[in-house]
């Protein structure tokens, strides 16, 4: 919120400036603020709650995984002591 109201404020003095000196793009012919339509668009994306969901998802398969390579790599030493005890028997 505070973003957004420091970009207003900033559009705001940025009216008295001549055209060339302030920041701006030109969007159809119109010479257009960056800094508001920036601030607009991250307070979109903080507030846009699309793709949770499947971040929550990735999030429980990574912890499963690295469980699983944790338990695989704890049972791989006694195997590998194991097999290093049947050769010594040879």
């Amino acid at each position: 919120m505070r973003i957004l109201r420091l970009a207003r404020r900033a559009s705001q003095q940025n009216k008295a400036a001549a055209p060339s000196r302030r920041f701006s793009a030109l969007s159809c012919g119109k010479l257009v603020p960056i800094l508001p339509r920036a601030a607009s668009r991250i307070g979109e994306f903080a507030r846009d709650e699309a793709g949770t969901t499947a971040i929550e998802y990735c999030l429980i398969a990574s912890f499963i995984f690295l469980a699983i390579v944790s338990a695989f790599q704890a049972v791989g030493v006694e195997v590998a002591a194991l097999y290093t005890a049947i050769a010594g028997n040879f």
